[in-house]
């Protein structure tokens, strides 16, 4: 959602400055920070995105990348002040216990209960939770001070998404598929719908730019 921009600076940026400082003070030896493969800076299109990649706090698609690469670049530039810092950077996580419920374990519902009638086109990779928590042991066990990680699943397009959702629910795949250039002017427009009736909206741009 737009706005709040000062909220999210306020927990992203000054909340993990606030776990160093308390690492240093409390002899903390290893600290993990869990960043976003979205604080990366995004290469041409057509390139692959590896550890190779900057991040960017400069990013023009919205106050969390921007936020969680100035986090990133804080967590890396206290290493050696008697902490080893690791970076990893989950892309799109998904899978069980999500108790609270994402917006994409909100989506997988809305299918299975056959709220969804229309989906649009697009890809993201998608990473098994497990397998993030597992990167994460891993990184606090055998990873390199002062290096970041990626932890990447697998590219999915949401026609496949569908489809598989499909198979498991019994529940048709939406009929009605929208170009990508709808949606990004819905997502203009439909927070301020949401925010008048108090609910989380499916599509944002920010959402739309992503996949």
């Amino acid at each position: 959602m737009p706005g709040d921009k000062s909220l999210i600076r306020k927990i992203n940026f000054e909340g993990t400055k606030n776990v160093i400082k308390a690492c240093i003070e409390c002899n903390i030896r290893r600290l993990i920070y869990v960043s976003s493969i979205h604080a990366l800076k995004e290469p041409p299109e057509g390139t692959i995105i590896d550890e190779n990649m900057p991040f960017d706090p400069k990013n023009r698609r919205g106050e969390y990348d921007r936020t969680k690469a100035l986090a990133s670049i804080e967590v890396l530039k206290s290493n050696g002040n008697g902490i080893e810092s690791i970076v990893v950077c989950p892309t799109g996580v998904i899978g069980p216990y999500d108790f609270r419920g994402s917006l994409i374990t909100k989506t997988i519902v809305d299918f299975a209960k056959g709220k969804m009638k229309i989906t649009i086109n697009g890809v993201y990779d998608f990473v098994d939770v497990r397998d993030v928590a597992e990167g994460i042991i891993l990184a606090a066990k055998k990873g390199k001070s002062g290096e970041k990680y990626i932890l990447s699943g697998e590219r999915v397009s949401m026609d496949y998404m569908m489809k598989i959702l499909s198979e498991i629910t019994n529940v048709k795949q939406p009929r009605f598929k929208i170009p990508i250039r709808l949606p990004k002017f819905i997502g203009v427009l439909s927070p301020m719908y949401y925010k008048l009736f108090n609910k989380t909206p499916r599509f944002t741009s920010y959402s739309i730019n992503i996949l």
